[in-house]
């Protein structure tokens, strides 16, 4: 058993814990996690942001960092299946203002997003929203209405 430092490097301050997963498409484990941002350094308009950091397979650093998404919210978790990461974080919708779920999903070899931002309602009757989110044979659906 080895233990390794995952605290945040760069711009990144702090954080915590989400996932950690091994990506195929880089041969690299990666750790997930919230952050708070150093504002003089980065992009993103809010304090705090997903981030990653990489290491081999035996657990060796690399100069593999960086922020994932600014999208944050309370209850955020994620999911890694093969090169694709999954990110979901409580959030509000501006558009149709209403809380609700955020749904994202990113290539975690590229870190670019692979598909819009799935949404959500807290508050169904705010919304016509009926989705479904499984996991069958290592594949995630998710299907709406909404």
């Amino acid at each position: 058993m080895k233990s390794v430092d995952v605290t945040p490097v760069g711009n990144l301050a702090g954080g915590m814990f989400i996932r950690i997963g091994y990506v195929p498409g880089r041969d690299r484990i990666t750790v997930a996690f919230k952050a708070k941002l150093d504002q003089a350094k980065s992009d993103c308009k809010d304090i705090w942001a997903t981030a990653y950091r990489e290491y081999t397979p035996d657990m060796q650093e690399t100069d593999s960092y960086g922020i994932i998404t600014c999208q944050t919210g309370p209850d955020m978790g994620g999911m890694f299946l093969g090169d694709d990461y999954y990110y979901a974080a409580m959030g509000h919708d501006n558009v149709k203002n209403v809380d609700g779920w955020w749904l994202a999903k990113y290539n975690a070899v590229t870190w670019k997003s692979s598909v819009s931002p799935f949404f959500y309602p807290l508050a169904t009757e705010e919304g016509n929203a009926d989705p479904m989110i499984a996991v069958v044979n290592g594949q995630i659906d998710v299907s709406s209405k909404y």
